[in-house]
């Protein structure tokens, strides 16, 4: 039986926490009282998915190894993808919506808007809802270099299988 479009993103986006998680990367996150994450701790993690944006306008539009490791722009916009799907599982957003809503804006711009709701309203739905934006808004760039949903499926589903393989922490990096 073949996955749908909506299966391959609620499954991607389970692997990317679980993946996440079993690389500690969970280890020392701030959380509350209720166990969720601070505000500042979400802050950090929108951060993260900056620098991955910043590396995708710093590489080639094409997808290529460098030696094991999946390289290129598009291989970036799968890392912020990653990242946005692990802060949803982290952030416990049990009814995260899966599918692409097609709302588009640029990637920088869905960010700024989880950090200004982050700020105001703290973690919650209406953040949830600004990471799936967000998810959309990589799509979206990944099509407009040539990516479709398959390939850019594909590409996330390489760049996890690396992750999968990496130490602990990528050997003890910080963040």
């Amino acid at each position: 039986m073949t996955e749908s479009n909506n299966e391959i993103l609620q499954r991607l986006a389970i692997e990317s926490y679980e993946v996440s998680t079993s690389k500690d990367w969970h280890v020392g996150d701030e959380l509350d009282s209720s166990g969720m994450p601070t505000v500042r701790q979400l802050l950090a993690w929108v951060a993260l998915c900056q620098s991955e944006v910043t590396e995708a306008e710093d590489e080639l539009a094409h997808y290529y190894l460098d030696g094991t490791k999946p390289c290129g722009k598009v291989t970036e916009l799968a890392d912020v993808a990653i990242r946005l799907w692990d802060m949803a599982g982290r952030c416990l957003f049990a009814q995260f919506d899966y599918e692409l809503s097609g709302r588009i804006e640029p990637i920088r711009k869905s960010l700024d808007r989880i950090t200004e709701r982050a700020r105001i309203d703290g973690v919650g739905r209406r953040v949830s809802a600004l990471i799936q934006d967000a998810v959309d808004s990589t799509f979206h760039e990944a099509s407009a270099i040539g990516y479709g949903f398959d390939m850019f499926v594909w590409v996330i589903e390489q760049k996890m299988a690396y992750n999968r393989k990496r130490p602990s922490r990528h050997g003890n990096k910080l963040a």
